[in-house]
């Protein structure tokens, strides 16, 4: 097996020596956007002649690639001209503004003075529904190469009319995640067209990158895509959850830090949530005795609330008697899949009047694709057996619920699941994430 840096070095060459088009797949924790997208982009820049247009669909990925270039030439963000940025001042982190193509052209001395600035550019950055706006860019400039990042998450029909714009295009992403929201139910966007269908366009709430890595598996087309192995987020007790069933056992940690054993030492009048804490990466905790009859709607379990909240305190006690830093952005996150059971929880938690846990972000596995927490606690708030049915989101063979994956992923250090096992355990993924955990 190769080590973390060649495999990287591996992968980028590859995707530099491609002809039309190469697919990276990066799983959590792999560092996609703020490693490989740096080095392509200084690989790529030496080429003198090479123009560069930089996307991602959301204007946070678009901050950290502007970091990202700013890195890769080793200049602060305030310092950087290397670049140009398409979109709004609203959507973009203060320090990158002086970039925006709009405060260029504004402090710009003449027409000619902009052009020469827009010629002379070579790269370009911003989201997808930024640049589509500005279509007046492609008279101006001719881009051999698009580096595209969150590829998984932009669907077919808005990316495939700027392909034929670039030379060649990278995508990155990770089509086992969460592709974009769509409103459409499968049989509306199903694709029944025979051309369509062999070059594998079956769904248009698919991703173009799901598409062209699944024709390229099927094809043998290795020369197009590669994998990222390893990864330097989860614990390898966390990423076990996963590693097997939706990655095919490929993950490999990138850190020794990922294989250490919990160091919590316990007070003498630690509770059993302490207790658990100090000894336990991976907890299920199950409230199927629990089910509020008298609820007004299924969107909430009381009980559920309750435990997330006291595991929250029990952190909480846990980090002070342990003298570690609790930083309410950095070190606990909750998710939870519904509004209802969301506010629920955020009152609980100003209840506790501790301060630390006030600002604790509380939100929906959508919301937290891409982020990262030491501690992660999950409430799954089914109280019907119909919910999981809605909750699901399954790629297209039936093997990997993305949605699942999403959440189970987001935790550096521990990661503790609430729900009722005996409505969980009716799907064969979440019974087998039960059995793993059982065995941890």
């Amino acid at each position: 097996t190769p080590t973390n840096e060649e495999k990287r070095g591996e992968v980028i060459q590859k995707a530099l020596s491609a002809e039309d088009y190469f697919l990276i797949v990066g799983p959590p924790g792999t560092g996609n956007t703020s490693i490989f997208s740096k080095e392509l982009i200084q690989r790529l820049y030496t080429q003198p002649d090479t123009d560069i247009l930089v996307l991602a669909y959301t204007n946070r990925a678009v901050d950290e690639l502007c970091e990202a270039i700013c890195n890769a030439f080793g200049e602060g963000p305030e310092d950087c001209e290397k670049y140009i940025r398409i979109g709004s001042e609203y959507s973009c982190e203060k320090s990158f503004r002086h970039r925006l193509l709009q405060n260029i052209s504004e402090t710009s001395a003449s027409r000619k003075a902009l052009l020469e600035t827009l010629q002379g550019t070579r790269i370009y950055v911003g989201t997808l529904a930024s640049v589509i706006g500005k279509p007046e860019l492609f008279e101006i400039k001719q881009f051999d190469v698009a580096i595209i990042d969150e590829a998984s998450q932009i669907l077919e029909p808005q990316i495939v009319g700027l392909l034929p714009y670039f030379q060649k295009f990278i995508m990155i992403g990770d089509h086992q995640q969460l592709s974009s929201i769509t409103l459409q139910n499968p049989l509306k966007s199903k694709i029944d067209d025979v051309v369509l269908n062999k070059v594998g366009l079956y769904d248009c709430r698919e991703s173009i990158f799901e598409r062209l890595f699944r024709t390229a598996q099927q094809n043998n087309w290795t020369s197009a895509y590669d994998t990222l192995d390893y990864h330097g987020r989860m614990h390898e007790d966390i990423a076990s959850l996963v590693n097997k069933d939706f990655y095919d056992d490929k993950l490999l940690i990138a850190t020794s830090r990922q294989a250490e054993k919990l160091s919590f030492l316990e007070s003498e009048n630690a509770t059993a949530l302490e207790k658990i804490i100090c000894n336990q990466r991976v907890a299920f905790f199950d409230v199927c005795n629990s089910l509020d009859e008298n609820s007004f709607s299924d969107k909430i379990n009381q009980a559920e609330a309750k435990i997330v909240v006291d595991l929250a305190v029990a952190l909480w006690n846990v980090y002070q008697v342990n003298n570690k830093c609790f930083d309410a952005k950095t070190t606990l996150g909750i998710i939870a899949p519904y509004r209802n059971q969301i506010a629920l929880i955020r009152h609980l938690l100003e209840e506790t009047a501790i301060v630390e846990l006030k600002d604790i972000m509380v939100d929906t596995v959508e919301r937290y694709q891409g982020s990262q927490r030491d501690v992660i606690i999950v409430s799954f708030c089914f109280n019907r057996a119909y919910q999981m049915r809605y909750f699901s989101n399954m790629n297209r063979e039936g093997t990997v619920d993305r949605k699942l994956n999403v959440a189970l992923t987001r935790a550096r250090e521990q990661l503790f699941l609430i729900g009722n096992k005996n409505l969980l355990a009716q799907n064969d993924l979440y019974r087998d994430m039960l059995n793993k955990i059982s065995e941890i």
